[in-house]
């Protein structure tokens, strides 16, 4: 994801928040209800790295977030004083929480079909979230809720796009440059360029002020 937004944005200094469980202590682990809490992740693209150099530095990024997740998000908010802007929300705009199998309900009752569905409240929290659920069938699934003041839906479906093209190259080559990673698809890039960008037609050897 943070390969996708260096893309889109140019920028090397990245900023998300993401969901913490909030369930670090045992006795909190069997009850029932919403534990979570938000966390900033701040990655750096510097130095254009390889995608197995930036996974690692993720992963140490995550891992100092955790350590430090039952710090409530109004307190760190309060503690560093950032500027306040009216309807964005402080210290970042993107919220991207990985999903594990264990969170995942699975309701099992005889005779019983059971599915889980999205809430609709109607607006969004951030300018846009982004979920990816590790799915029990070793698959993952993606779930985006975006405002609607500053996205359409085809530019958040091409972002999903975007996202599996990155996905794809990363796993198939994790040692790729990720400046060199490539977001659109072929046939993308092939509309782009190709279909876009027709053969000129010939000129009758006028010139543009006598035309």
């Amino acid at each position: 994801f943070q390969v996708l937004l260096g893309r889109y944005t140019g920028q090397q200094d990245l900023i998300v928040g993401s969901l913490s469980p909030g369930r670090t202590r045992s006795e909190v682990e069997p009850l029932v209800g919403f534990f979570a809490n938000t966390v900033v992740l701040r990655g750096s693209l510097a130095g254009n790295p390889t995608f197995r150099a930036l996974a690692h530095r993720c992963d140490e990024t995550v891992l100092a977030a955790m350590a430090h997740q039952d710090v409530p998000f109004g307190t760190l908010a309060e503690a560093l004083k950032p500027e306040r802007v009216a309807g964005r929300n402080p210290l970042f705009q993107l919220l991207f929480t990985l999903r594990p199998t264990s969170m995942v309900p699975r309701f099992q009752f005889d005779g019983l079909e059971v599915d889980e569905l999205m809430a609709r409240p109607g607006t969004s929290r951030f300018d846009l979230s982004v979920q990816v659920t590790d799915e029990p069938d070793a698959g993952i699934s993606l779930w985006i809720e975006y405002s609607t003041e500053l996205y359409d839906l085809d530019r958040v479906e091409r972002l999903a796009e975007h996202f599996g093209v990155v996905l794809g190259q990363v796993v198939a080559g994790p040692d790729a440059i990720v400046s060199e990673c490539e977001v659109m698809s072929e046939a993308e890039r092939g509309r782009c360029v190709d279909e876009w960008n027709p053969v000129p037609g010939g000129g009758d050897g006028r010139g543009l002020h006598e035309l």
